[in-house]
């Protein structure tokens, strides 16, 4: 039973502007990579996808397939996660962690034939922290030491 009915789906024309109206509290500017622009159409290797609550954008995340020619612990079949973001208005609510309750079924429509998926969560980040592992990632117990906001828990979510 879904505790907070989310929607996941891909980026849609008539959400863009409720995308590029998203923002995080002060403290996860730097956690949050917001540096893309959305307007600008699809970037190779990525896909936008918006969580909405009640028909309304609540979040959005990212689909890297290229993850891993930047991150040797990945392959082409474990794509990650990035950008993954609740509105600050809308945070502490459970919206996160419904959305990775889920991302499995969720991707498994998207990147078919991956085995998992990767994320990258700053260890300073301990709500987003919690909110992803309460929703089913995993913590592999490993460090990106090489961020530039300082070292990232790596998280699996499996697919198969």
């Amino acid at each position: 039973m879904l505790r907070n009915p989310v929607t996941i789906a891909p980026l849609a024309d008539e959400d863009i502007t409720a995308v590029q109206g998203l923002s995080v509290k002060p403290f996860q500017n730097v956690f949050a990579d917001l540096s893309f622009d959305i307007s600008a159409g699809p970037e190779a290797g990525f896909s936008v996808h918006v969580i909405k609550k009640k028909g309304s954008v609540v979040g959005m995340f990212r689909v890297d397939t290229r993850f891993h020619f930047n991150l040797a612990f990945a392959s082409a079949d474990t794509p990650g996660i990035r950008s993954f973001i609740i509105d600050q208005d809308k945070q502490e609510q459970g919206l996160g962690t419904e959305t990775c309750r889920m991302m499995s079924f969720y991707l498994r429509g998207v990147v078919p034939m991956a085995r998992g998926a990767y994320m990258l969560v700053n260890v300073n980040n301990t709500g987003a922290y919690k909110s992803c592992c309460r929703g089913g990632w995993s913590d592999t117990g490993e460090k990106y030491i090489l961020g530039h906001t300082g070292p990232q828990h790596i998280l699996w979510l499996p697919l198969r």
